[in-house]
């Protein structure tokens, strides 16, 4: 869907700034498409949480905060939960061998400490295990709130007070790969209750790791407010 993909490039891309409205005509008028095409692309933005309607004013574009990076994870623990204990009860050998692949590249990219190496196998892992459960609806939505996830800490860790994931978290290098491997063990032994238990742990240490470089930042500010 053109327009759908054309606010959320801009959206990622800097151009759509948040809080700023969005128009159905003049999205129609730059990509050269149908009212109506335009007006079904801005239902499932607003379903997936890219922008807000406001009653008698319009569409404009999500703001993020701590609170939507809660419900983000929120979210996310209870899709993944239920796509893992999916696949741990019925994985081929081919959805193992990928996520084995995975787990590699997780570990050589956090021994080497590349971050960016880190993230794209990170999300490749966690993008087969809801993939693999055939269900499309539940991959978008994972999508979506994957890259609001990533705009969220961009806006407000990176941009804020340049830290990155590394920086506050517990042994970068061991414990991220360890997380990986012992969920991609259950799945390989069939074992759909340990699946669920672990990745429900790994998604929560993830909001918690982003929760506190958040706290971190907003003191960084009001500190330096106060100088």
């Amino acid at each position: 869907m053109r327009a759908y993909e054309y606010v959320v490039k801009g959206i990622c891309d800097g151009k759509l700034q948040p809080g700023g409205k969005l128009s159905d005509r003049d999205i129609a008028q730059e990509l050269n498409i149908g009212h109506m095409t335009v007006r079904e692309a801005m239902g499932k933005l607003e379903e997936h949480g890219w922008i807000e309607r406001i009653p008698n004013r319009g569409a404009f574009i999500r703001k993020f905060t701590q609170q939507d990076v809660k419900n983000i994870y929120m979210l996310r623990e209870i899709m993944e939960a239920v796509a893992i204990r999916e696949i741990a009860e019925g994985a081929t050998k081919e959805h193992i061998d990928k996520l084995q692949k995975c787990c590699e590249r997780i570990e050589s990219s956090c021994k080497n400490r590349k971050i960016k190496d880190y993230q794209q196998a990170d999300l490749e892992f966690h993008r087969l295990a809801v993939e693999f459960t055939g269900n499309k609806r539940l991959c978008e939505l994972f999508d979506a709130l994957v890259l609001q996830g990533h705009l969220a800490f961009e806006i407000l860790v990176t941009k804020a007070v340049g830290m990155i994931l590394m920086n506050v978290s517990e042994s970068f290098e061991h414990s991220f790969p360890a997380r990986h491997i012992h969920i991609c063990q259950a799945i390989a032994d069939r074992d759909p209750d340990l699946a669920e238990k672990l990745v429900r742990k790994h998604i929560r240490y993830g909001y918690e790791i982003i929760s506190e470089m958040v706290d971190l930042g907003n003191n960084l500010r009001k500190k330096s407010a106060k100088a």
